[in-house]
């Protein structure tokens, strides 16, 4: 029995190994490929585009069409949060809080429960109305956004920002 758990440890550490060797050469073409854009480009550092790279997996590549559905839900939790804002500022006279986080969380059940059911208890003609100035709005927000241009080190921190408010709300 001690005999195979060693031989099983071993066999860990060198599959460790290995998959450290293979992560090592493969930043080291990513290197590579950034010294050749910034030789090719010449318009920023070759630690420019290394981020740029690595940022690309968690940057959004495909939108969606705005639906009123999605349009919905976007104003609603825009006003939502507008109310949030205002308490907070009142709430902020008398105490401190302690989280930072004023706004609707997208992904609470809770919240999305009750804007599907206000939804639901709208009739087509109503959603419509209810959604046609902000999907106009929203539509050319995305057109906006299409046209921006991608800020490697504030797209950086912001990412740092909600891992780390991520990893505040888990502690």
């Amino acid at each position: 029995m001690p005999l195979q758990k060693a031989q099983l440890r071993l066999e860990r550490e060198e599959r460790k190994i290995a998959l450290n060797q293979v992560v090592e050469e493969a930043c080291n073409a990513v290197w590579e490929a950034t010294k050749q854009m910034h030789a090719k480009l010449q318009t920023h550092m070759s630690e420019h585009y290394y981020c740029l790279i690595l940022q690309s997996s968690w940057v959004a590549s495909g939108k969606r069409q705005t639906n009123h559905w999605n349009t919905f839900i976007s104003k609603e939790l825009r006003r939502s949060n507008a109310g949030m804002r205002a308490l907070r500022i009142s709430i902020q006279a008398t105490i401190q809080l302690s989280d930072g986080n004023d706004r609707t969380c997208v992904s609470d059940g809770e919240v999305l429960c009750d804007i599907a059911a206000t939804w639901k208890n709208m009739s087509e003609e109503e959603q419509i109305a209810a959604t046609e100035d902000t999907l106009k709005e929203l539509s050319e927000h995305h057109e906006d956004h299409k046209k921006g241009v991608h800020t490697v080190p504030l797209q950086a921190f912001q990412y740092m920002c909600v891992t780390v408010a991520m990893i505040q709300r888990e502690v």
